[in-house]
């Protein structure tokens, strides 16, 4: 579970069965402890992934929204990363969970679509039970007539566009930015250093924090 949930690689778990009998001497298990990267490969691809998988899905029986995003273009291949947002019951909370992570190095709206499409055909999961679609603001992504939210509203018309919020702050920053008549790095520069000379001022600006609960 360490190993996969901190991108480590499988020699990792090599060198662990080795130091493990080291760091706990006077433990009978420890000194017994034979999980290299053979087992610990078998063990992610054939215990912890199906387990995750089934709990993803279950989640998925009821309403949930997806959010997906391509990788850029570096490397051999394009990464679609999927994620779906549910409902626990179990636990009462609204939880984001990785669904799946395929492949798709031609970037249109129809083999975005037919990639998201065939995850959702491979978990069973049924396009009725999508309430709402993120994604970034490209026209491939939210366009109106070519794009994915097009051809996901083929098959489920009711689906919500939440449009993607990082991105429109980050456009709306940007603008705004560029009204500014002096640098943003200039500006950082000149408020810290309004607040390095003068003890008063520190204090003063920890008061307003205080005040405003900041």
């Amino acid at each position: 579970m360490m190993v996969a949930k901190h991108n480590l690689s499988f020699k990792f778990a090599e060198h662990f069965r080795r130091i493990a009998p080291v760091m706990f001497p006077d433990s009978a298990i420890a000194s017994d402890f034979k999980c290299g990267k053979t087992k610990t490969t078998i063990i992610i691809k054939k215990a912890l992934a199906p387990h995750f998988n089934s709990e993803v899905n279950k989640l998925c029986n009821g309403p949930f929204s997806v959010l997906v995003d391509n990788s850029n273009d570096r490397g051999d291949n394009k990464n679609l990363a999927i994620l779906v947002r549910c409902v626990d019951d179990e636990i009462e909370q609204t939880v984001t969970k990785f669904l799946d992570m395929p492949v798709c190095n031609l970037a249109n709206a129809e083999n975005l679509f037919n990639t998201i499409d065939k995850c959702f055909t491979d978990r069973g999961l049924d396009w009725i039970n999508l309430v709402a679609y993120c994604s970034d603001n490209a026209s491939v992504m939210i366009g109106q007539h070519n794009s994915v939210l097009s051809r996901i509203r083929q098959k489920q018309p009711n689906v919500f566009d939440m449009g993607c919020i990082c991105h429109l702050t980050n456009l709306v920053i940007k603008a705004a930015l560029k009204k500014l008549l002096l640098s943003l790095d200039h500006m950082l520069v000149e408020i810290y250093s309004h607040f390095l000379v003068s003890a008063k001022r520190t204090e003063l600006y920890k008061s307003f924090q205080e005040f405003c609960d900041v």
